[in-house]
C-alpha cells in the first residue's frame, strides 16, 4: 500500500506565528475514523513542537502557558 502525506499548517490563536506540518497516511479512502486518527497524529505532532492544540484551535509555545491557565481557571 502506498502512503500519502497530508500536510497542515496551523497558525496560533493568538498571533500570527505559524507551524507547517506533514503527516504519512495510507493510501486510501479515508473514513471517520481515519480522519479522527489523523486529527490526533497532527496533534501529537504539534505537542512535540511545544503547541497546545485545544478544540477551539491550537497556541504556539509562546500563548501556550497563558492559554492553559486561562483554561484551569476562567
Amino acid at each position: 500500500m502506498d502512503n500519502l502525506t497530508r500536510e497542515g499548517r496551523v497558525q496560533c490563536r493568538s498571533c500570527t506565528a505559524v507551524i507547517e506540518v506533514g503527516i504519512h497516511l495510507p493510501d486510501h479512502n479515508a473514513t471517520e475514523h481515519d480522519n479522527a486518527t489523523e486529527k490526533e497524529s497532527l496533534d501529537e505532532l504539534l505537542v512535540d513542537y511545544g503547541w497546545l492544540p485545544t478544540s477551539k484551535g491550537s497556541y504556539c509555545p509562546q500563548h501556550a502557558r497563558e492559554a492553559r491557565v486561562r483554561f484551569r481557571h476562567p
